[in-house]
């Protein structure tokens, strides 16, 4: 019996890994099912829960006390099954006016939880938290280059304050359970157990 060349051996390793690779990029679009011998995760949204969405505007990153923050709109009926456009005003402060950044944190609470301050809402039990950067604090530039003479045109501008009109919030929907073990490494992030 002749033994099999070195080509063919490396190319059935290398067909093994193709195949392998394929395999994990079809796994992303594969959702992972929950079955009786696999530990899973249960969903919340499964029950169908009444959830309200809160949203508060805050000049900084992590809100430092309640006088930082400001209560903007409360979304008392939040339906997470259908897409909605909502208009909300924002009051800007004078830090944000000048060149200053702002956040709008939002909150996804049970429905049952009254929010009137951000500590009602960031430390409710059952909370769901994320924050948008709406601006941004950009560095002044004090002076401009011109490439083609090759001076320095000292020019300070006024600094103007760019907010973002829009925001966008996906909630997952659609599934009752994940397991546990195998969990994909981008939803694990997002994530939040409560026992």
């Amino acid at each position: 019996m002749q033994l099999p060349s070195l080509t063919l051996i490396l190319s059935l390793v290398f067909v093994i890994y193709i195949i392998h690779s394929i395999w994990q990029l079809a796994k992303l679009f594969i959702p992972p099912s929950c079955s009786s011998d696999v530990h899973c995760i249960d969903y919340h949204l499964r029950h169908n829960p009444k959830l309200q969405m809160v949203l508060f505007s805050c000049p900084r990153l992590r809100p430092g006390s309640e006088r930082d923050t400001e209560l903007t709109t409360t979304i008392r009926d939040f339906d997470y099954n259908t897409a909605f456009d909502k208009t909300i005003t924002i009051r800007l402060t004078r830090e944000t006016l000048n060149n200053g950044s702002l956040y709008l944190h939002l909150f996804v609470l049970p429905r049952s939880v009254s929010v009137k301050h951000w500590n009602d809402a960031s430390q409710a039990g059952d909370r769901v938290y994320t924050r948008v950067a709406l601006s941004h604090y950009q560095v002044p530039s004090s002076a401009t280059y011109q490439l083609l003479t090759g001076g320095v045109e000292k020019k300070q501008l006024k600094p103007v304050t760019h907010i973002k009109s829009s925001i966008g919030v996906n909630v997952l929907t659609g599934i009752t359970a994940l397991p546990q073990i195998g969990l994909p490494a981008e939803l694990q992030h997002h994530l939040r157990l409560s026992y």
